[in-house]
């Protein structure tokens, strides 16, 4: 089993993947201007993921 502290860098780098994927299936159905507001919110999420 992880220790508490791996396994918060496990969930952390999962979230991480599942944003990457989310936002680039997103952004190939948006036009230009909708995309770059919508890729803008998802760096702000990344960073708060850390």
């Amino acid at each position: 089993m992880l220790e508490p502290e791996e396994s918060n860098e496990v969930i952390r780098a999962m979230k991480l993947v599942m944003l990457d994927k989310i936002t680039e299936d997103a952004l190939s159905d948006m036009d230009d201007l909708a995309g770059l507001k919508f890729k803008g919110r998802m760096d702000y999420f990344r960073t708060c993921i850390g």
